[in-house]
């Protein structure tokens, strides 16, 4: 599942959610930062290595 995709998800509930990445890894964005606008929690764990990158283009999160 794509990250966009699963914050999506997250967003539609008001339940706590969490997204986990087995494998470190480079993120990058395409232009566009990611909201997180979830009635609960989210938490995004990952492993050492884990990057999320607005390759100078955006911000990386609007979280609100």
């Amino acid at each position: 599942m794509a990250f966009a995709t699963a914050i999506a998800e997250a967003n539609a509930t008001t339940a706590n959610d969490a997204i986990v990445f087995a494998t470190p890894q480079t993120i990058n964005l395409g232009g566009t930062e990611l909201g997180i606008f979830n009635n609960g929690s989210l938490t995004i764990n990952g492993l050492n290595g884990l990057t999320i990158s607005g390759n100078n283009a955006s911000r990386v999160f609007l979280i609100n």
